[in-house]
């Protein structure tokens, strides 16, 4: 059950930037937005977001397993205890 909780913390941890990490994207914004037409952003928008929604999906059902398998354990334990 220890393993189970572990991934599902790690899944969960934050993705907080660094300032390292925020000023080094603003500046590839900065040259991305000078170098790309509407079309070519608005591309790059929608396959971000199609790699979001699968994402979304991934997690979902990582989670979902995980849970599965919490409540697995759970049960053995209650009965094991019986």
């Amino acid at each position: 059950m220890t393993q189970i909780i572990e991934t599902l913390f790690s899944a969960l941890e934050s993705t907080v930037q660094s300032e390292a990490e925020a000023k080094a994207m603003a500046e590839v914004d900065a040259i991305v937005q000078n170098r790309l037409n509407d079309q070519d952003l608005y591309r790059i928008w929608t396959a971000a977001s199609e790699m979001q929604r699968t994402n979304q999906l991934d997690s979902f059902t990582q989670g979902f397993r995980l849970g599965m398998q919490l409540t697995l354990e759970g049960l053995g334990e209650v009965r094991s205890g019986e």
